[in-house]
C-alpha cells in the first residue's frame, strides 16, 4: 500500500480503515493530534464519496471536522474513546519489522 490509509466497505453495513503502519510508523498511533484528526477525517469522508475533488467529498470532510470538534468540546471522554478505537489496529508481524523507528 502506497497510501497512509485506505477506507473500504467490508460489507453493505460495515467499513474498515486500513492503516499503512510501514509508512506511518508505530509512534503515529501514540498521539491524538491534528495529524491523526486530518487522516481520520480524510478517510471517513470516503464513506460518502470516493472522488477527492468532488463537492460531496469536500462537504463530507467539512461536516466530519465540525462534528469531531463538537464531540471533542462537549464530550471529551467520548472523543478519547473514539480515537482509541481508531488506533486499535491489528498489525501483521511482517509489517512491524521496519516501522518501529518511523
Amino acid at each position: 500500500m502506497n497510501a497512509t490509509a485506505c477506507y473500504g466497505m467490508k460489507s453493505a453495513s460495515s467499513a474498515v480503515i486500513d492503516f499503512n503502519v510501514g509508512h506511518l510508523g508505530m509512534l503515529w498511533f501514540d498521539s491524538i493530534g491534528a495529524e491523526q484528526d486530518e487522516l481520520m477525517i480524510h478517510e471517513l469522508a470516503h464513506h460518502r464519496a470516493d472522488n477527492h475533488y468532488s463537492e460531496e467529498y469536500r462537504d463530507a470532510c467539512c461536516e466530519l471536522g465540525a462534528r469531531l470538534k463538537r464531540l471533542a468540546m462537549e464530550q471529551p471522554d467520548k472523543m478519547k474513546e473514539f480515537m482509541g478505537m481508531a488506533a486499535a489496529v491489528t498489525i501483521p508481524p511482517a509489517e512491524l519489522s521496519s516501522s518501529e523507528g518511523d
